[in-house]
């Protein structure tokens, strides 16, 4: 069986340079690996209290989460008094447990399984490389686990709470268990990994339905392919897979939620997940989320840069090394889930997540070759290489002018990261150039050295990004704005009314009894409860103001919050209201 390239760059003839020893001890130690695990745990952490909830998907994730550690109720997702038949409840089972453990008003409590999953998939991918190629160096294993933590999308996933950074550690391991499953398959002594890959695929269904065993699936289909395409037509490795004893695995893990919710809910529960989520995302874009194909290619160059330049190292491969077992394996779990996620209308970032560790390690085996491209193959190198900082530069401008525009109070805050992000795109910049250019005609200088310099700066680029920019766009956060300003009025409100503004962060920071009104609604709510407290947008404000004048209410504006809505991308003014010489403390006494 073909393992891959055997080449190591930088363990051959390459005279380290003064003060690079830290970095040699990252890339060829053991203990390297878990530093690097370590410091990644600690940034993200920092980082994730800096970051306010962020709408849509994730405050409901967290509101319902949390309503669920409050109640009990482990069975039916609710968000408010309304069911969140969208995803099945295992995110929310881990949600639920570490805000109990921590904080039930904390939204990092919510993302800690987020965090894990980051730090899962990088510990499978360092072990996916060794399993792949046995031969290969502790250098690969190390650039293709910085790969993978480098990328825009991988890091903001890991910083929300949501499903999409446990799903991508779980469907990682069932893709192990599944190559090995598949690489023993000529010997005569094999292991029995197959329930270890159907427990993965059950615990994927409970994350995020149908993506794991979609996966799983499509790969199979692109490994038989291409044994027909090879002329290796034996598919007698497929019984061991042990399809009725793994379904059986499956059910014991997904079943008894599943029915459980099914006899709560009369059936109703999974009719409206399938019918009402699943199915339409299938047929057209759902909730003004659709794109063309060719979507994911276009905005890969953001989403993954700057592990976009390992792309190079596709052009460095030969047939003989894609017909392996190794690379056929990769390209039979690329190629099949990438074009499904481009045909399915409904098109989020997010989608393509599960199958980027194929790419990341078909990259990083590339540029263990020696050889070098020429022709064309050196000509693609350098397109490659262009687009992917073309990419950077794009998300840099936009960085830019978020901290512009939408900075507020801490807009000096977000300018500062954006100063330190240019510098680093410019680093990335330098060493890509001295990587494909400059180091062209060298026979020692080694690709891992430059390609760690550079994933280590694009790290540290988008958590700039993350934790430095979005984290303080206060006219993006209007959530966190309105809960400072209520807290500090020296009446607390009886009852809390929203009116227009509806976004789930306000229900998360302001708590599950909020009202969501339209602007007549808040005009009853406080001529019935003068003690509450209002939140019109500006939207509602006429219908507010007629139903007072109507009703002969009295009434005081007390804040004005301007802002931009996140969900919906447009101005949004928030006027505070309450009654007028109303004094709550005075009743109370």
């Amino acid at each position: 069986m073909t393992t891959g390239p055997k080449s190591n760059w930088l363990q051959a003839g390459f005279s380290w340079p003064v003060g690079a020893e830290w970095l040699k001890m990252l890339l060829l130690k053991r203990r390297g690996f878990g530093l690097l695990l370590l410091l990644l745990g600690l940034l993200l952490l920092t980082s994730q209290q800096l970051l306010p909830v962020i709408d849509r998907d994730e405050a409901r994730f967290a509101q319902a989460s949390r309503q669920m550690a409050e109640t009990g109720d482990i069975i039916i997702i609710r968000f408010q008094d309304e069911w969140r038949a969208k995803k099945p409840v295992g995110i929310y089972w881990l949600q639920a447990a570490s805000a109990s453990l921590f904080s039930l008003d904390n939204i990092a409590a919510y993302r800690l399984p987020s965090l894990l999953g980051f730090l899962a998939s990088l510990f499978l991918v360092w072990h996916f490389v060794r399993s792949l190629w046995p031969d290969a160096p502790r250098s690969q294993q190390m650039i293709s686990m910085l790969g993978l933590a480098s990328g825009l999308l991988i890091l903001a996933e890991a910083h929300l709470a949501k499903t999409d950074s446990v799903l991508l550690a779980v469907c990682l391991f069932q893709q192990f268990m599944l190559w090995r499953i598949w690489r023993d398959r000529h010997l005569a002594d094999r292991r029995p990994h197959w329930a270890s890959f159907w427990a993965a695929m059950g615990i994927g269904i409970l994350i995020k339905g149908p993506v794991a065993p979609m996966l799983a699936g499509l790969t199979i289909a692109g490994l038989l392919l291409s044994g027909f395409a090879l002329s290796e037509r034996k598919t007698g490795w497929l019984r061991h897979l042990a399809f009725w004893r793994g379904l059986g695995v499956v059910l014991i893990i997904a079943g008894p939620w599943a029915l459980a919710v099914s006899l709560a809910t009369d059936g109703a529960f999974l009719g409206i997940a399938i019918g009402e989520d699943l199915l339409p995302k299938l047929a057209s874009g759902q909730e003004s989320h659709g794109a063309p194909p060719g979507s994911y290619l276009v905005l890969f160059w953001l989403l993954v840069f700057p592990a976009s330049l390992l792309l190079t190292g596709l052009l460095r491969l030969d047939r003989s090394f894609l017909a392996s077992d190794a690379g056929r394996f990769c390209l039979a779990w690329l190629v099949g889930y990438w074009l499904l996620a481009e045909v399915i209308p409904t098109k989020l970032p997010h989608y393509i997540l599960p199958v980027l560790p194929a790419l990341i390690l078909l990259s990083t085996a590339g540029w263990q070759v020696p050889s070098l491209p020429s022709g064309w193959r050196y000509g693609a190198s350098l397109a490659i290489a262009a687009l992917s900082l073309l990419g950077g530069a794009v998300l840099l401008g936009g960085l830019g002018w978020a901290a512009a525009m939408l900075g507020g109070a801490s807009g000096a805050i977000a300018f500062v990261a954006v100063l330190a992000a240019g510098l680093l795109f410019c680093w990335i910049g330098w060493q890509a150039y001295q990587l494909l250019w400059a180091d062209r005609d060298s026979k020692t200088s080694p690709a891992d050295w430059r390609l760690a310099k550079i994933l280590l700066a694009g790290i540290l680029f988008n958590w700039l990004a993350i934790g430095g920019v979005i984290a303080h766009l206060d006219r993006l956060h209007l959530a966190d704005r309105v809960a400072e300003q209520l807290a500090a009025e020296k009446n607390p409100a009886t009852a809390l009314g929203l009116a227009g503004w509806h976004e789930p962060s306000a229900v998360f920071r302001l708590g599950r009894d909020t009202l969501l009104l339209d602007g007549r609604e808040a005009a009853l709510l406080l001529a019935e409860a003068p003690a509450a407290y209002l939140v019109i947008e500006s939207r509602q404000m006429a219908g507010f103001q007629q139903a007072a004048r109507q009703l002969g209410l009295q009434f005081e504006e007390f804040g004005v919050i301007e802002g931009v809505n996140l969900s919906r991308w447009q101005p949004a003014r928030l006027t505070l209201i309450r009654h007028s010489g109303f004094d709550a403390s005075r009743t109370n006494r």
